[in-house]
């Protein structure tokens, strides 16, 4: 309702006849505010997409300009002119924002390939730790549940994580973590992915799991993956460049309520395992190595 608002307050005759107005202040403000959180992302210590990806997603005009125009007006501080060159300005810096934004990853990309990459940051790393590892991309709730459990067993891993609450969560916890995009080469690079043993893809993104397994294979062949996948056609396009390991969660959520309430049926234990086991193959598995009979035992599709 409030876009939908806004955008009626948009005057095209005076955006046809100041459109060189309209669009040296759009650069102006963009370019500017731009700037700004690009230098404070900075200040703060983040590097890598960070700066470039807050530059492009807060350069438009707030909403507060609305109300500052208005009183202006009301006031007699502003002519009606000057009033609506403002409103287009803003309206006009809203419209792009979600087009710009969305070329952070291609923008950033093209940067990293023509410059010397910075230095990764991490947080409770110890370098030389750094071999035969675990890397889980993303500290969510599954990733921060998987590093928890494989620092209980003494396992050698590492987390990498964008978002900063969880970035700080994790140093909380005295968890190991690489902050960045865990789909930037550099960032893999940087936990070690050439000397990896296994990459768990815990981020739902299909694009994402792409990237970072094709970097994996290429710098570590022997690597082994596992991937979560959002949906049949998630996992059928993971399936397409080779991810033999797949987890779809709310398939797991449903076998696990499936089997206890199997259990609670009083259904012998064996016979659920192979239910379960047979579910997740037809799920799971190529087309061309899923049973022919659904009705046919688990044990008997091995």
């Amino acid at each position: 309702l409030f876009f939908a608002s806004v955008g009626m307050l948009l005057e095209p005759s005076h955006l046809l006849t100041h459109w060189r107005e309209v669009a040296v202040l759009a650069l102006g403000v963009a370019a500017a505010k731009g700037a700004i959180f690009w230098g404070i992302t900075r200040a703060f210590g983040y590097r890598n997409v960070v700066p470039l990806a807050s530059a492009l997603a807060l350069f438009q005009v707030g909403e507060f300009s609305f109300v500052l125009a208005g009183a202006g007006l009301a006031s007699g501080a502003i002519t009606r002119d000057l009033y609506t060159l403002v409103l287009n300005t803003a309206i006009i810096t809203m419209v792009l924002t979600p087009l710009v934004s969305g070329l952070t990853t291609p923008i950033y990309a093209a940067i990293t390939r023509r410059r010397a990459r910075e230095p990764v940051q991490t947080i409770n790393v110890v370098e030389r730790s750094l071999d035969d590892h675990v890397i889980v991309a993303g500290a969510g709730r599954v990733g921060t549940g998987i590093a928890q459990v494989l620092r209980r067993l003494d396992l050698p891993f590492v987390l990498i994580e964008l978002d900063h609450r969880r970035i700080d969560a994790a140093r909380a916890e005295g968890l190991p973590i690489v902050f960045g995009d865990a789909a930037q080469p550099a960032v893999l690079d940087g936990a070690g992915i050439s000397r990896a043993r296994l990459l768990l893809v815990t981020t739902p993104d299909l694009p994402t799991a792409r990237s970072m397994v094709g970097h994996a294979r290429q710098v570590n062949p022997g690597i082994d993956v596992v991937v979560r996948a959002e949906g049949k056609t998630a996992i059928a396009a993971l399936r397409e460049i080779g991810v033999a390991e797949v987890v779809q969660p709310e398939l797991e959520a449903s076998l696990e309520m499936t089997r206890q309430a199997l259990l609670h049926l009083r259904m012998p234990a064996l016979d659920i395992v192979q239910l379960t086991d047979r579910l997740r193959l037809e799920n799971y598995a190529p087309p061309d190595q899923k049973p022919a009979n659904p009705n046919q035992p688990a044990d008997k599709l091995h």
